[in-house]
């Protein structure tokens, strides 16, 4: 960054010959033509400014909204996830699994019709309990044409319209699907979501494919849906949040972009729209588990107001600066004509008047900045302050000028613009990106740059400080990686909880993989990384068939197979989340081996990362020491001889830091 220098140019000397002066007309014109040019140039120069500006601008409210679209589908969907694991326990019930397929098949049957009857008093009361345990509105058990076959005592009786989206539901092949939100109770104001999960045929009706039934679950959804839609602390004035169908008219697909505004089908919660489409920005995102997406959109003149401010206070400055310059060339040309020493002197009267505004414009530019700008002279001292730097430091400009650093901030933020001016003058720039600093008694994080200022003879002689305040970026991206951590927690329970083998196994795997990051020193970005794979490297498995994962003795090379498709599952399941971090790429590598015998691409050594090789080792070992069905537990040691035995499969270097941190562990005093 360099400051701009003026220096006259014009004819001072006393001893000038005089010259005849030149046609005035003409003088005119040039002044006129150097006017246009100039206004020219300024108009362009805006206008490139306007549109980089309104590019970032837009960039940053894109983020922003699509940040908090995403969050809240991601709340939506782990609590339809949530409802769908509840409706789990009637759903894979042997006993409710016959009893819809066999009244499916009754009719013509009068033994089976009588065993029904006398078996539907106990279904009704299996229903009714489990409704009111987890404080559901209704349930309802349908059979395969839409018809109830039992349902809680409070259950209204369902209407043509949902038996109809029941059979829909079946002869689409779905297993589950969350539909609403709609409005129930006398006065229409109670919203709620129904859950359809399609009842599989028991395995005792061999020959049959299919689904026996629905199982129809309506959950009250105004406290979820008011908590995640709602305005929050989080949200700017003018911004909403509210529901659309994914499908229909104008729909689109939830894919994070920022938009103006969204196509015309009605919102499915809240009932009313904030603004009319065409006065807002909007990013949507996808409800997992559902046909809906979050919009989350804020008012355009609200989310434009930045630039709008940022052109009023550039068009003043460029017509002031405009001005200056046409009165500067109207009278240099005007002095031209003199030849006289008086006429000389009020030339330099007139420069001294336009560098004194021009000054006062480079002022204004400043003041007008979003950023903080301080310039310090060679003893330290503060000669200039910006409105934005006085604003952060909670003082008037005029207050800071004449101060050091010691008199304005805290002594830790003292060493950190010391040190940065020493890098400065060694380098000729020192840069800092998202510093945590105390600023005023708070903490800020702060993108600073700092440039050294050359005196005269071209040495160093004070420093140029300018800071951008990040904060607010910081907690956003800080809250993103707390709902990643929120997701994979989740996956986590949900993994272990289909699973017993797999009790526990997740949170070993990570924490092995990240003793062994720390031990090498990987970066936190890295150290996420291996904590977010870790957490969904065994989601897979719940796509898997049970009894193949829960299988007790060894798998045949049929159900090996099919056990390692599991990686695919999982690929697919997290191939929509935005962790900003490689955790796919990791995931996908975790099961490959250095040989090029691993799965599910086979690659070999040179295309396998770091953080996969980390995470095939630490699963491996986390795996062969701990009990399975078929096996007793490994001893670690053994473990580590096997990884080290077969350094063909498995990289070296990761093993030696696992051994090495084992080796310190059983030496460590108890």
């Amino acid at each position: 960054m360099t400051m701009p220098t003026m220096s006259p140019s014009f004819p001072l000397s006393a001893d000038a010959a005089p010259v005849a002066s030149p046609n005035r007309t003409a003088y005119l014109l040039g002044a006129v033509a150097a006017i246009f040019v100039t206004v020219a140039v300024a108009a362009f120069s805006l206008h490139l400014a306007f549109a980089e500006r309104e590019a970032t601008l837009r960039a940053t409210v894109e983020a922003r909204l699509a940040a908090l679209a995403t969050g809240r589908a991601q709340t939506l969907g782990t609590w339809i996830e949530g409802g769908f694991q509840l409706g789990n326990r009637l759903v894979r019930s042997d006993l409710v699994q016959l009893f819809v397929a066999e009244h499916g098949l009754a009719g013509a049957d009068a033994p089976l019709d009588t065993a029904l009857a006398q078996q539907l008093p106990y279904m009704r009361q299996v229903v009714d309990e489990f409704a009111a345990q987890h404080d559901l509105v209704s349930v309802h058990l349908l059979d395969a044409e839409g018809d109830t076959v039992a349902a809680d005592r409070d259950a209204p009786p369902l209407s043509a319209a949902r038996r109809n989206d029941a059979r829909a539901f079946l002869a689409g092949g779905g297993a589950r699907r969350a539909a609403g939100p709609r409005t129930i109770g006398p006065s229409g104001k109670e919203t709620v979501v129904d859950l359809k999960m399609a009842i599989p045929l028991p395995q005792t009706l061999d020959g049959k494919s299919g689904a026996a039934g629905v199982l129809l679950m309506t959950v009250r959804a105004d406290g979820i849906l008011g908590r995640t839609l709602d305005p929050s602390s989080l949200d700017l004035p003018g911004e909403a949040a509210w529901l659309r169908p994914l499908a229909g008219a104008g729909a689109n697909t939830g894919d994070g972009r920022l938009r103006d505004g969204i196509a015309a089908s009605p919102p499915l919660y809240p009932a009313a729209e904030p603004l009319a489409d065409g006065e807002r920005f909007a990013v949507t995102a996808a409800v997992p588990g559902a046909d809906w997406q979050v919009v989350q959109g804020v008012d355009r003149a609200a989310a434009l107001l930045p630039l709008t401010r940022f052109k009023q206070a550039a068009l003043i400055a460029t017509l002031v600066g405009c001005l200056l310059i046409a009165a500067a060339f109207l009278v240099a040309w005007q002095r031209q004509h003199a030849r006289h020493f008086a006429e000389m002197a009020g030339q330099y009267k007139v420069l001294a008047a336009t560098i004194q505004e021009q000054r006062r414009l480079l002022a204004t530019v400043a003041s007008s900045s979003y950023d903080a700008i301080g310039l310090k002279g060679g003893d330290g001292r503060y000669l200039f302050a910006n409105e934005a730097f006085a604003a952060m430091l909670r003082h008037a400009p005029n207050w800071i000028v004449g101060r050091r650093d010691e008199e304005i901030f805290a002594p830790a933020t003292v060493r950190i613009l010391a040190e940065g001016e020493r890098q400065a003058r060694t380098t000729g720039l020192a840069l800092r990106e998202a510093h945590a600093v105390e600023v005023a008694g708070r903490e800020r994080h702060l993108h600073m740059v700092q440039v050294p200022v050359a005196g005269e003879d071209g040495s160093p002689d004070g420093a140029l400080f300018v800071a951008r305040d990040v904060s607010d970026l910081v907690a956003e991206r800080l809250e993103h990686e707390a709902l990643m951590e929120q997701l994979v927690g989740a996956v986590i329970r949900a993994v272990e909880l289909n699973d017993p083998y797999l009790l526990g196994h997740t949170r070993r795997l990570g924490d092995t993989a990240l003793a062994i990051a720390d031990a090498m020193g990987l970066a936190p970005d890295e150290r996420r990384t291996l904590k977010y794979a870790a957490g969904l490297s065994q989601i897979g498995k719940m796509f898997v068939p049970r009894e193949i994962v829960a299988k007790p003795d060894r798998h045949t090379p049929e159900e090996a197979r099919l056990m390692r498709t599991h990686i695919d599952h999982a690929l697919k399941v997290v191939e929509g989340i935005d962790f900003k971090l490689p955790v796919a790429e990791t995931l996908a590598q975790m099961h490959e081996r250095l040989d090029g015998s691993g799965y599910p691409h086979g690659l070999e050594a040179a295309r396998i990362g770091r953080l996969g090789r980390i995470l095939a080792v630490a699963d491996v070992f986390c795996a062969r020491t701990q009990p399975r069905g078929y096996r007793d537990a490994t001893p670690p040691a053994h473990v580590l001889r096997v990884l080290q035995d077969n350094a063909e499969r498995y990289d070296p270097a990761v093993v030696e830091v696992l051994a090495k941190g084992i080796e310190r562990a059983v030496a460590a005093p108890v």
